[in-house]
């Protein structure tokens, strides 16, 4: 791997000194994503960003990438072009060609198309203005109801936008991260993130929704992850504490890289960041020379809970799941037992991920901040050749016809799998 680096970077040599900026973003973001680590990412500065962001307008909608084709998803103007309408060409530019340039920027732990295809539904705006150029309007294209549209569209503000989505949340349901409840003796329960919840509170109401589950004879549970980008180290544990399993080693490695007194001149706050790896070899490492171990941590995070979930579980998954959570998805597919992935590929890695705490290096030339993860935490799996993301066990992308009509198709899907097995029961 270190030998493939070393090509990636002798291949980058040839970049001018003198580019625009929107180009020299484009040539370090594509090298960054050929890392294949989602925990390394380039971003401009936080003076260029902010200069941006308070001066220059952007594209007023967001996006749906489906089978390479782009459809209109949330829109922050008032315009006669239906959600889930086809773009066709953005700025005479066809859409398939702006997507195969802009998917460089997205960094995931794989190789997965879909998952920097999700990645990028949320970010084409920022992505399409800072690469293709600031308009006060933009041309679009779009196959509307079996009617190709040709439109001049008014770009908008950061600030709109942010209003907006204000508006949105405000009106939608609350941004608690754990949501659950039973239907017709199917459990449901949904957690979108692994942090923004004291870990006292996380625990109390895992325990809360997990003894509604087994007291009610739940036969089947419903665990949505989609969109969780991860959190808090251990969170994983303890929600998998809450199912049978036979994982008994989670980690076939945690450990850090040594690296040369030198470096740390190269890093933001080189000096503190030398003392955290000081403090971080000392109390939670051991080992010299090349690698720092970690010492056994989180060892309490499995504790087996009062109410452990004894039924069918489907976790539904996709291309926005990340570290923590992909770690947890990476554990129900090897060692869950009667736990299903269904969805599709995860942007976070099967055999693990590098995070833990950053180094942030300034690049001299652009401004540009290029976060490098410190820990290295191997999972305990059992493909070691599979390098992309976890993969599920019924693969469930989105349909088109699905998302106009504004229908959960993973969440269908398991339905339909519970709905035949109840009546092969009977």
């Amino acid at each position: 791997q270190e030998s493939h680096l070393e090509e990636i970077l002798d291949g980058a040599k040839d970049i001018h000194d003198s580019v625009p900026l929107h180009q020299a973003l484009f040539e370090m973001g594509s090298l960054v994503q050929q890392i294949r680590d989602g925990h390394t990412y380039l971003q401009l500065s936080s003076e260029q960003e902010a200069f941006l962001l308070e001066t220059q307008k952007f594209l007023p909608f967001t996006i749906k990438i489906l089978d390479n084709q782009a459809f209109i998803h949330q829109t922050y103007r008032s315009w006669d072009i239906s959600t889930g309408a086809k773009i066709i060409s953005i700025d005479g530019k066809p859409i398939q060609q702006e997507l195969e340039l802009l998917r460089k920027y997205m960094t995931t732990d794989g190789f997965s198309v879909s998952a920097r295809n999700q990645l990028l539904d949320g970010q084409f705006w920022w992505y399409y203005s800072v690469h293709f150029g600031f308009k006060n309007q933009h041309h679009v294209v779009v196959m509307d109801e079996q009617q190709r549209k040709s439109k001049f569209i008014e770009s908008i503000f950061y600030e709109e936008r942010v209003l907006q989505m204000m508006d949105w949340t405000l009106s939608e349901q609350d941004d608690y991260p754990i949501h659950w409840y039973i239907d017709k003796g199917v459990g449901h329960f949904e957690i979108s993130r692994f942090h923004g919840i004291s870990l006292k509170e996380y625990k109390a109401t895992l325990d809360e929704a997990f003894e509604q589950f087994v007291t009610q004879d739940c036969e089947y549970l419903i665990l949505d992850i989609r969109g969780n980008g991860g959190g808090r180290e251990g969170f994983e544990n303890i929600l998998f504490s809450h199912f049978q399993h036979t994982l008994d080693r989670k980690y076939d490695r945690v450990y850090m890289r040594n690296i040369n007194s030198a470096n740390y001149k190269e890093v933001e706050q080189g000096g503190l960041k030398r003392m955290s790896d000081w403090l971080y070899r000392t109390v939670e490492f051991k080992g010299s020379c090349d690698f720092w171990d970690r010492r056994e941590r989180f060892g309490s995070s499995w504790d087996k809970p009062k109410h452990v979930f004894k039924g069918t579980c489907y976790v539904l998954i996709d291309g926005e799941v990340f570290s923590g959570a992909a770690d947890f998805s990476a554990m129900v597919s090897d060692y869950g037992t009667d736990m299903f992935l269904v969805g599709e590929e995860t942007a976070g890695g099967y055999q693990g991920n590098t995070s833990g705490y950053f180094y942030q290096l300034t690049l001299p030339n652009t401004g540009f901040k290029v976060q490098i993860p410190r820990i290295n935490f191997d999972l305990n799996v059992r493909n070691n050749l599979h390098m992309g993301g976890v993969k599920p066990n019924f693969e469930v992308p989105t349909t088109i016809e699905d998302f106009v009509q504004n229908v959960d198709t993973q969440l269908e899907f398991v339905y339909q799998l519970i709905s035949t097995e109840l009546l092969g029961d009977d």
